[in-house]
């Protein structure tokens, strides 16, 4: 289409045919606009690059803070088998309830980071560490929720009426 116009242009010439201010305009911003566009397509490509560096080192980063907090979480998990007051039930499941949630906070974010590694382009980073941490804590975790459970309806099994008890929740 480009080169139609301009040999449109060019028989016109041949012929010496004075072209108005538009259509001489028109001739050379059709000329122009194969440049223009290759020009900006290598700005896009060089600020996209620039981009996709800047997103890497982002991750980098994130990933370094990451594996501090997974190895600051292991630590808390690790101390979990210090407890054994049944007095203190209730703070230690709020604790656990924490730490599950930080737990499932932290496998969504390393599938985000394989997924993220896959669309650079990259090799998946293993975070089976952070698989192995929810295994060590997951006694833990069901240990002092079911001992909380039960000690808060323990009264209401023991002293309410049979029939109001439902069998499914206990």
């Amino acid at each position: 289409p480009i080169g139609e116009a301009m040999e449109a242009f060019e028989v016109l010439d041949q012929f010496n045919y004075r072209l108005n201010k538009e259509s001489f305009k028109s001739k050379w911003q059709t000329f122009g606009w194969p440049k223009a566009i290759q020009d900006m397509m290598e700005s896009k490509e060089l600020s996209l690059t620039q981009e996709k560096g800047t997103f890497l080192q982002e991750m980098r980063t994130n990933q370094e803070e990451f594996m501090v907090e997974l190895l600051e979480v292991e630590k808390r998990v690790n101390t979990f088998g210090q407890y054994s007051d049944i007095e203190n039930v209730s703070k230690i499941a709020e604790k656990c309830a924490k730490i599950q949630e930080k737990l499932e906070d932290l496998q969504n974010r390393s599938r985000a980071f394989n997924n993220n590694e896959n669309l650079f382009g990259l090799p998946a980073t293993d975070y089976r560490h952070v698989t192995r941490v929810v295994k060590n804590f997951e006694p833990y975790h069901q240990l002092w929720t079911t001992a909380s459970e039960w000690l808060k309806n323990h009264q209401a099994w023991m002293n309410d009426s049979f029939l109001d008890l439902n069998g499914d929740t206990i």
